[in-house]
Formats: structure tokens, C-alpha cells, sequence
């Protein structure tokens, strides 16, 4: 059954003051909160998005400002994420962050080679508990993105606002493959008219919907993939589908009449993926693999566990090398592992997923 993924609430910073930011995040999404549910919209995940944090902004302020909204949203906790540059300070506290805040998530950008051995030296390589905080961590190659897609996304417009995304495989599967087009217009048309006038009641602009294609467990994406090219994922033929899947996605904006941002694109998080879970377990899909679909999917690098000795500098410098490729931004979370590939692995929030071969 298709549902709204994600309601991000975009908060604007003019200065940073402490106080006032944390006064200005409690009463707008307090007032995002006690209202959603009289417009029936009942969202996944509620997510805040903060502008790219300054370099005159310290470690200590963050993890204030993250106690303070951890004490408020007890019980209806939104998620929270923060984006800085590579040559921030904060970069060598990303861990500590991360382990401290369940709710916490995490971006940087790299658009050149110099910010590799940083982020690498400072996030990748260091010893962690839980290997859990690695999904929570992403890095952007190329520009800063504003979509209610987590980890990788920024206020880069610091503009106050809401945006959606949506979890809808199974209404893009019947389009495709049964010709059912108005089940899918009619939902889009529907979430949209009610975010509109749940937007205009709070008084909070209504940025538009990320109309990515993202898994979740069953709601499998590499099926969909499967069924369009009648082979397992990965043979030939699956560049071709994920390609016009993105050109379906590009259209729907101007065929429905929606406003859009953010990515727009195919996404592939391996362990939110049951399907693709399965074929990394069986060996069709390596890592090589995934780092190639990046050509044409905003996220071909996606919640993958990877062994510990393969060299994390090189798939990162392969990651910016399609960015130059694309010209257009492409996001990475890996999870770096103490284990051989082939290996079991248990992720808290997502369940089972494998460390993948090279």
C-alpha cells in the first residue's frame, strides 16, 4: 500500500543563535505535529532539515542543540539532519555525534580529491560500537541537495517549508506492467491537494515532493528492475531500465502538475532492498557493480556493507569520478565491516543484510 515516506520540515536559520534556533524548531514542528492528522496525512517518518551548519559553529553547540530537542519530541521524535562541509570541524566528531543521537543524521560533500583522505581518515576508518551509525552517514558527491531524503540533504535554500517523499514501488510496478496510470495520478493528485491545503492551514510553504524511487523490504525495486528486463538484476538490460525509469520519474511532475525537488531519481539501498538484499547474498551483485549503476541512479552506492579491507579511498574517488561524469550529484552511504564478504550481518532498524564482494 503506497504512504507518504517522509514529511520533512525545513527550518530556516538567519543567525545562529542557540536559543532562538532552538525556540524556532520546537514551535514549528510542534505546529506541524499537532496538525497533520486533521488533513490525513499520516507520514512515515517526520524529518527536520537544517541549513549547512557554519564553520564558526562548534561541536558543542550541536550536541546542545540535539540534548534539547531529544528532551522535547520524546514520544513523536523526528528524525534530524545536519550537513556541514568536509573541512569543517565537526568532521572529526561525526562518530561521537552519531553514537550519541539515535535520531541524528549526517551529511558532507566532497567535490574535489582533496576531501577524501579527510572524511576517509576522520569517519571511515575509526573504530565505532555499533556499525549501525554508518547507515545514518552519507557523503554527497558534487552539489548540496534539498530533499526529504536522509542522510543526503541540506536547507540549501534556508527557506522555511515542508516537502515529501513518498513510498510508492508497488503503484509504479502497476503502470508499468498492468497500464494502471490512474491509480498512480489519482494518489499523487491526492497527497498533493492535502499537503497543499495542510500547507496553507499552518502557513508553512509547500516545497514539493522528491518523487524518488525507493524501496522498502518487499516493496522491491529490484523486481520491478527484474520484471522489466525478464533476468536477474544485473544482467544486461539493467542500466537501460534504471535510465527509463528516471525518465519516467522526470515526466510525472509536468503530467500530474506537482511541484518537485531534491533528487528525482531510481535509488537502491541494498538493505532496504529484500530482492537486491538477496542477490548481493548470492553473489550476482558485487560492489563494482553498484558503483557503476551510480552513472545513472542518484544513489547506486546505497546502505552497502563492505568488507573493512577493501581500499574505502578508491570506491570514494570512483564516486566523484562520476559526479565529473554526470555533472550532476550522486550520494553514498557504505558500511564498512570487520568481515569477509559473504558474511551476515544484522542492522538494528533494517534487519539482515550481507558484506558484499568486491
Amino acid at each position: 500500500m503506497p504512504m507518504i515516506r517522509a514529511l520533512a520540515i525545513h527550518i530556516p536559520v538567519d543567525k545562529w543563535d542557540y536559543e532562538k534556533l532552538v525556540e524556532d524548531v520546537i514551535k514549528t514542528v510542534d505546529r506541524v505535529l499537532s496538525n497533520v492528522k486533521i488533513f490525513k496525512i499520516d507520514p512515515w517518518t517526520f524529518r527536520i532539515i537544517l541549513p549547512l551548519i557554519p564553520s564558526n559553529v562548534s561541536y558543542t553547540f550541536v550536541k546542545h542543540l540535539m540534548a534539547d530537542l531529544s528532551s522535547v519530541f520524546v514520544h513523536e521524535a523526528p528524525l534530524v539532519g545536519i550537513s556541514f562541509e568536509y573541512d569543517h570541524d565537526c568532521i572529526k566528531d561525526v562518530i561521537k555525534y552519531l553514537e550519541e543521537f539515535k535520531n541524528l543524521y549526517i551529511a558532507t560533500r566532497c567535490d574535489s580529491d582533496i576531501c577524501i583522505d579527510r572524511i576517509v581518515n576522520n569517519i571511515y576508518n575509526v573504530k565505532v560500537s555499533n556499525i549501525d551509525i554508518f547507515t545514518k552517514f552519507a557523503v554527497l558527491f558534487g552539489y548540496w541537495v534539498e530533499t526529504p531524503y536522509f542522510p543526503a540533504t541540506s536547507n540549501v535554500s534556508n527557506a522555511l517549508g515542508i516537502s515529501i517523499s513518498l513510498r510508492y514501488v508497488d503503484l509504479i510496478s502497476d503502470m508499468i506492467l498492468n497500464n494502471r496510470v490512474n491509480e498512480l495520478f489519482n494518489y499523487i493528485i491526492t497527497v498533493n491537494r492535502n499537503v497543499q491545503e495542510f500547507s496553507k492551514y499552518i502557513n508553512i510553504p509547500f516545497l514539493g515532493f522528491d518523487l524518488s524511487l525507493s524501496p522498502w523490504k518487499n516493496e522491491s525495486v529490484c523486481l520491478l528492475i527484474e520484471r522489466l528486463i525478464l533476468n536477474k538484476f544485473g544482467y544486461p538490460g539493467t542500466l537501460n531500465a534504471i535510465h527509463s525509469l528516471n525518465i519516467l520519474l522526470k515526466s510525472l511532475p509536468k503530467k500530474i502538475g506537482i511541484k518537485t525537488l531534491g533528487f528525482n531519481e531510481v535509488m537502491l539501498p541494498v538493505a532496504e532492498d529484500d530482492l537486491l538484499n538477496e542477490r548481493v547474498r548470492e553473489g550476482d551483485i558485487r560492489l563494482r557493480d553498484l558503483i557503476n549503476y551510480g552513472l545513472v541512479c542518484v544513489a547506486g552506492l546505497d546502505m552497502v556493507a563492505i568488507p573493512r579491507d577493501i581500499n574505502i579511498n578508491r570506491i570514494l574517488v570512483d564516486m566523484l569520478t562520476i559526479f565529473k561524469r554526470k555533472n550532476s550529484s550522486v550520494a553514498m552511504r557504505i558500511i564498512p565491516t570487520d568481515l569477509e564478504a559473504g558474511n551476515r550481518v544484522y542492522l538494528d532498524r533494517f534487519g539482515e543484510t550481507f558484506v558484499i564482494n568486491p
